[in-house]
């Protein structure tokens, strides 16, 4: 059993930006914290990366827990963490681009895509660009995730929340939305038609949450997941299992059902599927040419891309073949 290195990474919406250089030394409160150096920093590692994200943990709500529990001169565990990084929460304001106003009371959906894409947007849009009013579609294009790089780095990929996980916070990583709201199929069919399946878009938000093959999704909003598909042939829940090879889990002795979530593992909650999934997603970035040191790890890993939306196959491993599909549904393979 090995045990590989995860780092943790603290995000909120905060109002600056800091950034802690290498080896820096800095006192708080009468305390003092050195952060590692330059070379203990480059020579450790990293295989893994969790990002906890605590919704609504601005510097002042950090400041005020902090007084709560330990006092003036007491410090939390994320004070101790060698980086922080900080980013503005103001968003823009519907309009035609580029000439958008800024919007400095946002909401998660605007705040979320910031972080997970890099991108400033309208509020209520999910990983998504702007445009002139909220029920016109913006750009999908240029809001590549930060799972979606990491699915096209040839990672494995989780979102896990407490809230519901078609929400704004978490659905930002996997799925483009002009309106958080429309977190199912029918939710969609309501509110943005154009985005909807039988529209010829990516499907609401629990569908393409689905259609990315994240590999791991924990969360509540069963609901979403339970509303029918546009064409009737059944529920969001019913096209992850039978379609893309999902284990519904609801309980806790359910998940202590699945011990492993490695790929030769065939009791998981993951699609049953290629690992490669670089380009099974149809949406913004699925095939964008690589960084120069991804594109080689996923080639040392032994996957290729056909061509854009199609399945993708690890080839040499027979543990990472797709499931036939049912008949009268095109096969992926």
């Amino acid at each position: 059993m090995s045990i590989r290195k995860r780092v943790p990474a603290v995000a909120g919406g905060l109002g600056a930006v800091v950034l802690l250089g290498l080896a820096a030394n800095f006192a708080i409160g009468g305390q003092h914290y050195n952060t590692p150096s330059h070379h203990s920093q480059k020579s450790a590692k990293a295989h893994n990366v969790i990002m906890l994200l605590g919704d609504g943990m601005g510097v002042s709500e950090v400041t005020a827990a902090r007084y709560y529990q330990y006092g003036a001169d007491g410090r939390m565990n994320m004070d101790k963490l060698p980086f922080t990084g900080y980013q503005t929460t103001w968003s823009v304001k519907l309009g035609p681009p580029p000439n958008t106003l800024p919007d400095y009371v946002p909401d998660s959906a605007a705040t979320g895509t910031a972080w997970s894409t890099g991108r400033k947007t309208v509020d209520e849009r999910i990983s998504q660009g702007p445009s002139v009013d909220l029920l016109t579609p913006g750009p999908n294009d240029g809001f590549t995730t930060a799972l979606e790089l990491a699915q096209r780095a040839g990672m494995q990929t989780g979102d896990v929340s407490t809230a519901e996980i078609t929400d704004a916070t978490p659905a930002v990583l996997a799925s483009h939305m002009s309106n958080r709201a429309c977190q199912g199929p029918a939710d969609a069919r309501s509110l943005c038609k154009q985005e909807t399946k039988s529209a010829g878009g990516l499907g609401s938000i629990a569908e393409q949450e689905v259609d990315h093959g994240v590999d791991v999704i924990l969360g509540g909003g069963k609901a979403r997941f339970d509303q029918t598909l546009d064409d009737g042939s059944g529920t969001v829940t019913d096209y992850a299992q039978a379609q893309k090879g999902y284990r519904l889990v609801t309980d806790a002795a359910g998940l202590a059902g699945v011990p492993d979530l490695r790929i030769d593992e065939p009791n998981r909650l993951m699609p049953r599927g290629a690992t490669d999934r670089r380009c099974c997603w149809p949406g913004p970035g699925s095939c964008d040419p690589l960084p120069r040191r991804s594109a080689a790890r996923a080639r040392r890993r032994g996957g290729r891309c056909r061509s854009p939306g199609a399945g993708c196959r690890a080839p040499g491993r027979s543990a990472v073949r797709r499931h036939p599909a049912p008949s009268g549904r095109p096969r992926a393979g």
